[in-house]
């Protein structure tokens, strides 16, 4: 048997309102039966709008029922059919669905009955309802309940990003429904990554604070620091123990997430809580949590702000301060009410956000206490790995990784199927949002450094809006990271504004602060090996760069500090990584906004390049380096004499043997940075002497990445001779590639011709199918040629989008004709 609903309690929990049929949405609020829910709830109205706009006007936080949503919720007073009253209170009160002024009428609602109870209470016994102050309370508390979690979910409806804010929802593509483009994350348990991170804090305190350590020791310090810190930017790898979040989170009562900027925390937070304040139902479908959870998302730097000033806050007077402050003392009781229960999901955001290291201790007792006295509630705290203080007792620790492919993949089309519906609301094109799909992936693909980028979430995203406003990504890697870096320095002079510290100083435009963080990452890649530097020392580096360029005389120590201030509050270009302790987010950052400073001015590029050519970390920045002229600055000229400087100037006794300053020509010429195609030519031809004279491992890959990396290239007859001899050469890869070069132009030059017949034999498939896509091209149509050719979807021979549009061109009767003496046996 059902236990019935005491007075005074707060019914919405299934299992306590009987058979299905009796559990009438007016039922859940009122608390009584369905037959007596809507004249008990109509008398309520009724007494409130008979108390009349005077006496509602001297009590501020009720004006929303004098106009608008308010007052027509009062006018329901006047329904008589019990039927129609609840179907317009199920409409009101349906959570995810509300307007704001809906939500702020059912709050001032919650809060009129939760005040006038005297006046109601008269008004009830007049309809013939016994007075019971506990059940009207009981009324109000449940309203107040309602309208908060109607309230979460709408303010958690869109995928707001931190790093990218700006924009409104209307112009803005960064804004799409939650339900639509959220990926529910992987947990990695704590076991599978703790022994690195311990590792990496110990070594990170040797490298900054034993300034003794000899040559050797350092080295290998920073080589093993270096190895720790990049595992934590590749995708998941398939070994490693990952649960879904419903299964990580679903088993356990208390846990900690801890996530490296961008992976996705505040994404994870705002999913948790809407999906909360939806209901029962919405959990278990999203989560198979069979729970019916109320949301409170509690960020810990406006706890420990709050406690700054108020000595001797404790957490719980801290979230019931917030609470009655959006919804009152009603919702203030409720809350408390459900946590009396243990029906809430507490989601304590960012401890590492506190800036104050003894502050922050402080606030993780607080947690501790706070954990302590409502065990029984779930609880999600989340940070990042730096600046975290660990929590007491066994809490469970989960990594929130970077996505893997597959979670790429499913990102990239719930973006392009929701960007759609955004785009063309009554008319979604959902076949051209796949499509679209497809293409980006591609996109993605193409490169595997910007594949790797993409695993980060916030990356994701904004390589989502590059494509949104360009209608594809750039093809040039150093394209998409200029518009990626614009992006977040945009994103950072609007974080200084937001940084919540008056500092002053100056805003600085975009191209001035893009030289200050390019000089910054020039003297962090020269000096730095480690990548992170100490506070004190970027702040005195950030004055001293900003006297320089003149950019601000007046105070630029109050500048330099409100960007760095900015950097360790929000994800973006830069991250603390411990207390006082920053380091570029991405190396691709430091490495490209060093590629700038070495470039400025064009003039002195080659002087300040050739000098690093010989170390390999500078060997990234110099392909950007030479992207950036040739691409960004559209100085083909400069970019030109830059490789050719690389490769020719002041070779080295060694040259002839490592040829290593051609491969890192070639290398340039692989990126396709813009340089001329005659030097493209040159260089290819020099290589493939190299390769034909020394065929080893280093060589022929140097090749044949760089052929790979220009498959456009038309070669010219003197240069198709030159590479003839790589015909005959032992490793497929040569040959398949200098077979792309001939196929280019099989139809104009006939010694091309000739070769891809001779290679239409060649005992590799891949080969066999180059040459024939050649001599298909130049319409030598043979069965051989079309049966080599089938293979052009092979990853190997990479040439399948090539070759599905060239065959997309071809009419079906020509390709019949060529194999009717296979079909015929002919």
């Amino acid at each position: 048997m059902v236990k019935p609903p005491q007075p005074g309690s707060l019914v919405r929990r299934e299992e306590t309102l009987g058979p299905l049929e009796r559990r009438t949405l007016l039922s859940r609020i009122v608390g009584r039966e369905p037959s007596e829910a809507a004249p008990y709830l109509r008398a309520i109205l009724a007494g409130l709008k008979d108390a009349g706009a005077k006496q509602l006007e001297q009590i501020p936080v009720l004006g929303p029922l004098l106009s608008g949503a308010g007052a027509a919720l009062l006018e329901l007073s006047s329904e008589e059919d019990d039927a129609i009253l609840e179907e317009r209170l199920a409409e009101i009160l349906e959570t995810g669905h509300q307007s704001r002024e809906t939500l702020e009428a059912l709050t001032a609602l919650s809060t009129a009955i939760y005040l006038q109870q005297n006046a109601l209470l008269a008004r009830l016994e007049s309809a013939g309802f016994p007075a019971q102050p506990a059940q009207l309370t009981a009324v109000a508390l449940s309203t107040a309940l309602a309208a908060y979690r109607g309230r979460v979910a709408r303010d958690y409806q869109y995928a707001d990003h931190r790093g990218i804010e700006g924009g409104t929802r209307a112009e803005h593509a960064a804004s799409l429904p939650l339900d639509e483009v959220y990926v529910l994350p992987r947990l990695v348990p704590e076991r599978s990554q703790a022994d690195s991170r311990e590792r990496e804090n110990r070594l990170l305190k040797d490298l900054l604070d034993n300034e003794d350590l000899a040559p050797g020791d350092r080295s290998r310090r920073e080589e093993e620091f270096a190895l720790l810190t990049g595992e934590r930017w590749r995708a998941l790898k398939e070994k490693e123990k990952a649960k879904t979040i419903a299964e990580a989170l679903g088993s356990v009562r208390h846990a900690v997430v801890i996530g490296s900027p961008g992976v996705g925390k505040s994404a994870m937070t705002r999913f948790l809580a809407r999906t909360c304040a939806l209901g029962g139902e919405a959990l278990r479908e999203k989560l198979g949590w069979e729970e019916d959870l109320t949301p409170v998302v509690l960020p810990l730097a406006g706890y420990a702000d709050a406690k700054s000033r108020q000595a001797g806050l404790t957490l719980r007077e801290h979230l019931d301060a917030r609470l009655a402050e959006r919804g009152g003392d009603a919702l203030r009781e409720a809350v408390g009410a459900e946590l009396q229960a243990g029906r809430v999901l507490v989601l304590f955001d960012g401890v590492d956000e506190i800036p104050d290291s003894r502050e922050r201790i402080l606030v993780v007792k607080a947690v501790d206490q706070f954990l302590a006295d409502h065990a029984a509630n779930r609880f999600v705290v989340t940070s990042r790995p730096y600046g975290y203080v660990r929590l007491a007792g066994e809490i469970p620790h989960f990594q929130l990784p970077n996505f893997v492919p597959e979670q790429v993949a499913e990102f990239v089309q719930r973006w392009q199927k929701a960007f759609e519906r955004w785009r063309h609301p009554e008319a979604p094109d959902f076949a051209q949002a796949g499509k679209q799909a497809d293409e980006m992936l591609e996109e993605i693909r193409r490169n595997p450094k910007v594949e790797e980028l993409a695993t980060n979430p916030l990356m994701l995203v904004i390589f989502a809006l590059i494509r949104h406003e360009q209608a594809r990504l750039p093809e040039e890697r150093v394209q998409l990271y200029n518009r990626a870096v614009n992006t977040l320095m945009d994103s950072w002079n609007r974080g200084r504004c937001l940084a919540g510290i008056d500092v002053g100083g100056a805003q600085l435009p975009l191209d001035r602060l893009v030289r200050v963080w390019s000089r910054v990452a020039e003297w962090t890649r020269r000096t730095k090996p480690t990548g992170v530097v100490h506070r004190a020392e970027l702040k005195n580096k950030l004055i001293q760069i900003l006297h320089e360029e003149e950019l601000d005389e007046e105070d630029p120590a109050a500048t330099a500090e409100s960007y760095l201030n900015a950097a360790a509050d929000r994800a973006g270009l830069l991250e603390e990584r411990g207390k006082d302790i920053f380091a570029f987010w991405h190396p691709t950052f430091e490495e490209f906004l060093a590629a700038v400073e070495v470039t400025t001015p064009s003039a002195r590029a080659i002087e300040r390049i050739l000098p690093l050519r010989d170390d390999p970390r500078w060997r990234e920045v110099i392909l950007l380096a030479v992207g950036y002229l040739g691409i960004v600055q559209r100085d083909r000229e400069t970019a030109t004499a830059l490789v050719r400087a690389i490769w020719k100037e002041d070779p080295g006794p060694l040259e002839p043997l490592l040829h290593s300053h051609l491969r890192l020509a070639a290398a340039c010429i692989a990126d396709d940075v813009g340089v001329k195609r005659s030097l493209a030519e040159e260089v290819i031809v020099a290589l493939g002497a190299v390769v034909c004279e020394l065929p080893y491992g280093p060589f022929i890959e140097s090749f044949s990445q760089t052929v790979s990396g220009v498959p456009g290239l038309r070669p010219t007859e003197a240069m198709v001779r030159a590479l003839e001899p790589l015909a005959d050469h032992p490793d497929w890869r040569v040959r398949m590639e200098v077979a792309r070069l001939w196929a280019n132009v099989a139809g104009d030059v006939p010694q091309a011709r000739s070769i891809c017949l001779r290679l239409l034999e060649d005992g590799d498939p891949d080969v066999q199918c180059h040459a024939a896509f050649g001599l298909l091209r130049a319409g030598l149509d043979s069965p051989e040629a079309w049966r080599a050719f089938a293979g052009f979807r092979s990853s190997l021979a990479r040439l399948k989008k090539a070759g599905e549009h060239w065959l997309a061109t071809v009419p079906q009767s020509r390709i019949l004709s060529s194999l009717e003496p296979l079909l015929t046996g002919t």
